[in-house]
């Protein structure tokens, strides 16, 4: 019993813990979505209002314009409790497996984001811009519109989530929930992240690696076209593409083929927030070119080779690289 009741207390700690176990805190999330927004106004509005919103993104709705009800979604999927312990297992997406990859019990980023029973979920979103374009009395065409686009936002924020390496690679190293009891439970990656919100560069990139014409109904192909292969390849999505040229704090070297030792080369570089100088691993190769894919400690020049991952981090050059590419993708 005192092993339940301990299990019990862990779990709702982890739980009501959530901030401190997300790759992108909800404020950061909010902020990309915003930044989203700003640099398609003029699709978005176009489309809006093709569709009777003659004001587009500001139209009013409910007391919130448009963009507000999808930057509202985006913030808050992080408390979507539809699903049992969804928040903290079903942002997770592999792309290799087709699976969370952090148990079969529990669905997918994308599977959740098309999940019947999620009430923000993408069909739900299309549902109700229909049911806020046809329902004859105002006040229900004004609910469901609200609901449509905060459900956009719920699903973005699924979206976004594939841009953080620990997403697509089952890393849940930091989220066990003893490491929230010791308030730990933050990567390297979310802490320089949500540290920098004001500071990251948010500009558009595109994204030469995937073809929009290669699948239709919910949008699969911006989580991953079942390709893998980096090399070369126009037709893979963003889960792919983040899980096969980025590390996680719990998996450098480990549990996946790519980033491959063969991809890289060791050399010295300064450490931005020391000054000093710190040994690094430059991807060369295999996707994605990377000045400082991972920093070695102090004591990595003296690990023998199959102890050498042992001896690796993620420190602060290492993540702005890593939110340099990653983030205008998102």
């Amino acid at each position: 019993m005192k092993r339940i009741n301990m299990l019990i207390l862990c779990l709702m700690t982890s739980l009501f813990c959530q901030q401190n176990v997300y790759a992108y805190s909800m404020a950061l999330h909010r902020r990309i979505t915003e930044k989203v927004i700003d640099q398609n106004t003029a699709s978005l509005n176009n489309y809006l209002g093709n569709v009777g919103l003659t004001n587009g993104l500001i139209e009013p709705i409910n007391n919130k314009r448009v963009r507000e009800w999808i930057e509202d979604g985006s913030y808050y999927e992080d408390y979507n409790w539809t699903a049992l312990l969804d928040p903290l297992y079903s942002h997770f997406y592999n792309p290799i497996t087709n699976t969370s990859g952090v148990g079969s019990v529990f669905p997918s980023a994308y599977d959740w984001a098309n999940d019947p029973n999620n009430p923000w979920s993408w069909q739900k979103a299309r549902d109700n811009l229909y049911n806020g374009l046809t329902r004859a009395a105002k006040t229900d065409r004004e609910k469901a519109l609200g609901d449509s686009f905060k459900a956009i936002g719920h699903v973005m924020h699924l979206m976004e989530d594939m841009s953080v390496p620990a997403h697509t690679r089952g890393d849940l190293h930091a989220m066990f929930p003893f490491n929230v009891l010791l308030g730990v439970g933050k990567d390297n990656y979310e802490s320089y992240t949500d540290g920098l919100q004001g500071s990251l560069n948010y500009t558009l990139m595109p994204f030469p690696y995937w073809n929009e014409s290669t699948a239709s109904g919910a949008p699969r192909q911006l989580w991953d076209l079942d390709s893998y292969d980096v090399f070369g390849n126009d037709r893979i999505g963003l889960a792919e593409y983040t899980n096969a040229n980025f590390f996680s704090d719990g998996t450098i070297f480990d549990d996946f083929t790519f980033p491959a030792w063969a991809s890289v080369v060791e050399y010295e570089d300064i450490e931005a927030t020391t000054g000093k100088v710190r040994t690094y691993l430059k991807k060369t190769a295999d996707g994605e070119l990377i000045d400082h894919l991972a920093a070695g400690r102090g004591y990595y020049k003296y690990l023998s080779s199959d102890l050498k991952r042992l001896g690796l981090t993620l420190d602060g050059n290492v993540c702005s690289d890593y939110a340099n590419k990653l983030l205008p993708h998102a």
